[in-house]
């Protein structure tokens, strides 16, 4: 996952894009000590505000949700009565 996000860092400064950009994450705590997912969490907290990224991630981790202001924090959930 560090490389990914490295990656798109790159990219972005390559681009010269100073412009929001949008990185979506799935289940990353996954295989990570809770430690380990406080650090995560914060350093995805300073790499949004450093280089204008939005972040969504999913995750079940209390160690990674106690870390997320209240107001930035979605629950998505699917209609399931059929409905738009």
């Amino acid at each position: 996952m560090l490389s990914f996000i490295n990656e798109r860092l790159k990219f972005k400064q390559s681009r010269s894009n100073s412009n929001c950009s949008l990185m979506i994450i799935d289940e990353i705590e996954i295989a990570l000590h809770p430690s380990a997912q406080e650090r995560l969490a914060k350093f995805l907290h300073e790499t949004s505000a450093k280089y204008n990224f939005c972040i969504y991630f999913a995750t079940h981790s209390i160690q990674i949700i106690n870390h997320i202001k209240p107001s930035k924090i979605f629950h998505l959930k699917k209609n399931t009565e059929g409905g738009s």
